[in-house]
């Protein structure tokens, strides 16, 4: 998103890179320090493309103020270890990105 975006509209967030995969889900980390406020936003489909487009009923869950945001990518992976199944979950976050919400 850019530095300012409203509660009442859409918005999306694109990055550089290749859209989510298979066991991929992509987690919006908002939080507002100020009010103690944390709002996780996980998404597991983007349309084969590097974005996520925010319906404006899901961004009325964040209330107008000064937000950081982190994109949390979670990759889940399956294999077997000496016949033993081995889960592994890898998480990539990126740097924050301070945005002010307004109404």
């Amino acid at each position: 998103p850019g530095k300012t975006i409203a509660t009442a509209q859409p918005t999306a967030v694109q990055w550089d890179g290749t859209p989510l995969g298979k066991g991929e889900t992509m987690v919006l980390l908002w939080e507002n320090t100020e009010e103690g406020q944390t709002v996780p936003m996980e998404v597991s489909t983007t349309s084969g493309r590097p974005q996520i487009d925010i319906p404006a009923v899901k961004m009325k869950d964040i209330t107008p103020g000064d937000w950081t945001l982190y994109l949390v990518r979670k990759k889940l992976s399956k294999n077997k270890v000496a016949d033993l199944p081995v889960n592994t979950i890898l998480e990539y976050y990126t740097k924050a990105i301070e945005v002010k919400v307004t109404k």
